[in-house]
């Protein structure tokens, strides 16, 4: 009989709890931007990449690059296009280190001194 009750107790309360569970979940998703996706790669020509910049340079400044092999480029005929996955690499390379990132550096390198200078003291 307890058995019963239990089951029909259950049938009739799990509809309503996971109801509840999942109103509560779309509330939360609904209050929570969404992760942005990865742009898709497109092409840029020199107009578009002197806006697209963070800095904005003038399109003469953005050849220049080109020619110097300073900014990745396509040249097609007399035309210079970019693609934004490429601009967006070189724009990350230019990061400058944080005081944190330098010193872990020099702790790794000085690590690697001390660990030739062992082998060769060992080898002595």
């Amino acid at each position: 009989m307890e058995q019963q009750f239990a089951s029909i107790l259950e049938s009739i309360i799990r509809p309503i709890v996971v109801s509840a569970v999942m109103d509560s979940l779309e509330g939360l998703r609904l209050n929570y931007p969404t992760v942005p996706t990865e742009q898709p790669d497109r092409w840029l020509d020199i107009n578009q990449l002197s806006d697209y910049l963070p800095d904005k340079p003038k399109t003469e400044t953005i050849y220049e690059r080109a020619r110097n092999g300073e900014i990745p480029a396509h040249k097609k005929g007399k035309k210079w296009y970019f693609l934004t996955s490429e601009i967006n690499e070189y724009l990350k390379t230019g990061r400058k280190k944080t005081k944190a990132e330098k010193l872990e550096e020099l702790r790794i390198d000085a690590e690697k001194q001390l660990e030739v200078m062992r082998t060769k003291a060992q080898k002595k």
